[in-house]
């Protein structure tokens, strides 16, 4: 198997961002199920549920001042949570919905005038949320994402393999 596509994000600071552009803490739990079982169908009912709680984690923690999430996934469940955010990716009116998103948190990230030193990398940070979000919507569904946390835990590699 060769590698087709990959990104490295950090997972607290960026990780948590692109889950809340992607999926805001208000949507229905019922809705990012049914976007995790397009993404993971083979997997259990109770995998399946966890990782709409870890997404829900991952999206509220980019509220959280400092943030945090309740329970670090592992590579599998990240790869999964990834699989989801493909489902979103290529759901027109959600992906639709990710792009308005965007610009509000670019807004959020700089907000504050602490923030704004950060102006950057806040602006890198949403470049990289759109190209990963744009990847996935055109990526091919038969093809399945890993994931691998670096050593320190601070940085995820996701890999798409055919």
């Amino acid at each position: 198997m060769s590698c087709l596509h990959s990104f490295e994000i950090f997972t607290i600071d960026g990780f948590e961002a692109l889950v809340f552009t992607v999926c805001p803490v208000m949507v229905k739990p019922e809705v990012i199920l049914s976007m995790v079982k397009k993404g993971n169908p083979s997997k259990t009912v109770s995998f399946q549920n966890s990782i709409v709680q870890y997404i829900q984690d991952y999206s509220a923690a980019f509220l959280k001042s400092p943030r945090s999430i309740t329970k670090r996934p592992n590579d599998i469940e990240m790869a999964a949570i990834v699989e989801t955010l493909r489902q979103f990716a290529k759901d027109d009116f959600r992906y639709d919905l990710f792009k308005k998103n965007l610009h509000l948190v670019f807004d959020l990230m700089t907000e504050s005038t602490t923030q704004e030193l950060h102006l950057l990398h806040n602006a890198d940070l949403c470049k990289l949320l759109n190209n990963i979000q744009d990847y996935l919507r055109q990526s091919n569904d038969q093809a399945r994402w890993t994931a691998k946390y670096s050593t320190d835990l601070r940085k995820i590699l996701f890999e798409l393999y055919a």
